[in-house]
């Protein structure tokens, strides 16, 4: 239950009832050291972390992100790094959790952001969407 009083002291983070998985595919019939994607609010989101599915393996993971899209704008020096780690890839069919970033990305509603997600060597699994930039899937 919520206190009738505020607290003067912030959260260290959001309670496990504002928190939201968002699954799309699992689909596997590609591999990649890497993937980019766009993310497009409806409201105000914060992203703490994704989850992948990856090989099984040892792997140094990466994410960077920008405002705005990926598409035309791979140069990595307009991106910010949120996250340089190491994590073990669950395998096929199983998700595997990237740790949570050393900044949350907040997402203003009707803004786009872009995300690049990379590992040291081959190990993301994806399936190819229908037309670059179309809408895979929506939350609402």
């Amino acid at each position: 239950t919520p206190s009738l009083v505020p607290s003067n002291i912030p959260t260290s983070k959001p309670s496990s009832s504002a928190l939201q998985e968002f699954l799309v595919t699992m689909n596997a019939n590609n591999i990649s050291s890497g993937n980019m994607f766009d993310i497009v609010a409806k409201q105000n989101i914060i992203i703490l972390t994704f989850k992948i599915h990856a090989r099984i393996g040892s792997y140094s993971v990466e994410v960077w992100t920008k405002s705005g899209t990926y598409v035309d704008n791979i140069d990595l020096n307009s991106w910010t790094q949120v996250l340089s780690d190491t994590i073990t890839g669950a395998g096929l069919g199983l998700t595997t959790q990237l740790p949570v970033f050393d900044s949350p990305v907040i997402i203003s509603s009707g803004s786009r952001q872009a995300f690049y997600i990379t590992l040291s060597t081959s190990g993301i699994k994806y399936t190819n969407g229908s037309t670059e930039g179309a809408l895979y899937k929506s939350n609402d």
